[in-house]
């Protein structure tokens, strides 16, 4: 059977383990999503052993993304938060087919409160053993995968093989891949740096 979401978002939240998510369809949302996590100071959080594939994408702001709080706690939940601890492991996305997505994969551990800016370096929360493989479709940019580590806790065992995308229908082949405290990439090389934010 066959799932078709429309302006929604498949989400892992805090301490999810063990999660199948397959056969799907997204129209117009933000794609397969990992976190937020991270956003309670000192809390242990998880999500780990999640496997998402055979999915198709429309029009999406992501293939996937996965996003943790900084290191630093700014503002008061549910706004506010950061200085979570855990980790975010054992992540596969394959057998995507996706169809005009802003950007292709994209982590991030620079979710902050409302208004502050920066400490993207600050984060303990650990970001490993992610892998993209068997990926096919059009970007709106050429950016294959924005990845935002922490300099805190960098990333590591993140695999990208087997992603084929082109920028709209031009044919002309997305590469970019925007890394910061990104540790031993798999199948890629990194050739920029992500924006802060």
């Amino acid at each position: 059977m066959r799932t078709v979401a429309r302006r929604l978002t498949w989400y892992a939240c805090a301490d999810s383990t063990n999660i199948l998510a397959e056969n799907c369809t997204f129209h117009h949302s933000t794609g397969i999503a990992l976190g937020s996590i991270g956003q309670f100071r000192n809390q242990y959080e998880t999500i780990s052993d999640f496997t998402a594939r055979h999915i198709v994408a429309y029009n999406t702001h992501y293939a996937a993304y996965a996003k943790t709080w900084t290191g630093i706690s700014q503002g008061t939940p549910p706004n506010g938060g950061g200085g979570g601890l855990g980790y975010m492991r054992n992540i596969t996305m394959s057998d995507f087919k996706v169809y005009n997505a802003q950007q292709g994969f994209y982590v991030t551990q620079c979710n902050s409160y409302s208004g502050f800016m920066g400490e993207c370096d600050s984060s303990k929360f650990q970001v490993e053993d992610l892998r993209f493989e068997d990926v096919r479709g059009t970007l709106e940019t050429g950016v294959v995968a924005s990845l935002q580590c922490s300099g805190v806790a960098p990333c590591t065992g993140i695999s990208i093989e087997h992603v084929k995308f082109t920028v709209g229908n031009t044919g002309v082949p997305a590469d970019s891949y925007l890394c910061s405290n990104v540790s031993r990439p798999v199948g890629f090389t990194c050739n920029g740096v992500t924006p802060q934010t």
